[in-house]
């Protein structure tokens, strides 16, 4: 317990992790994994649960097993595949996987789009269709603008996964001018050297990591109750 208050320990974590760029930074690359992933995971949801063709199932079954898949026994060869094509000390290996459905979780985003879809009326997509909007129109022009909770769903989650990734950014990135702020948060003490902080403490670890959270924390409790009707909608719940 604190015998007291001291707030000069924010500025001392907020200079030594370069707050202001590498939130931004930090930002700007899990913005665009969450929506890519977003998408990418309704796409993929609405093909298996709308659209008949021979398979489906099977196609399904592998997608669900890919969540008991560790992401520590696949990261070599992912490693080795990143490097031949010259992507690596970027954040490209970490944003692409989402626009195929394949980021953090992926396979837990498509079951949960697919169960909502599975439970929409038919009758919305047919009424598109007869109108002459086509499979792709009746996709963005009905069933994803219906979609609002579970989109709110996996998207915070995303956001929350992708924003306390670690392991694979510290896999893929070594230039410290590219590390998000999950990562300078890791040597929060290596880099105090650099700002000759003899008197590094505890401290500064607690209030950089309340720093870093604070993003995720002000997502939540401005979704928050959004998300709890969109969990219940989507049928996580049960």
């Amino acid at each position: 317990i604190p015998r007291e208050l001291v707030f000069e320990n924010y500025s001392f974590a907020a200079k030594i992790l370069e707050y202001g760029p590498r939130l931004l930074y930090s930002l700007l690359t899990v913005g665009i994994s969450v929506f890519a992933q977003v998408l990418s995971s309704a796409f993929v949801a609405y093909g298996l649960a709308r659209i008949r063709f021979r398979g489906r199932g099977i196609i399904f079954g592998l997608i669900i097993a890919t969540m008991i898949i560790p992401p520590q026994t696949i990261i070599v060869t992912q490693y080795l595949m990143y490097a031949r094509v010259n992507l690596l000390n970027t954040m490209l290996p970490v944003i692409l996987p989402c626009f195929f459905s394949l980021g953090l979780n992926g396979g837990l985003f498509v079951f949960l789009f697919r169960q909502f879809f599975r439970s929409m009326p038919k009758e919305l997509e047919n009424a598109a269709l007869i109108d002459g909007a086509g499979i792709m129109g009746a996709f963005f022009r009905i069933i994803l603008p219906n979609s609002g909770g579970t989109v709110l769903v996996t998207a915070l989650l995303s956001f929350i996964w992708q924003w306390n990734n670690f392991f694979e950014p510290s896999i893929y990135i070594t230039d410290r001018s590219r590390f998000t702020l999950t990562m300078m948060l890791s040597n929060l003490s290596a880099s105090a050297a650099q700002f000759k902080m003899g008197g590094f403490n505890n401290g500064i670890n607690l209030a950089g990591t309340f720093l870093c959270a604070l993003p995720v924390i002000l997502v939540f409790f401005i979704a928050q109750r959004r998300f709890v009707k969109g969990i219940e909608n989507s049928g996580l719940a049960n």
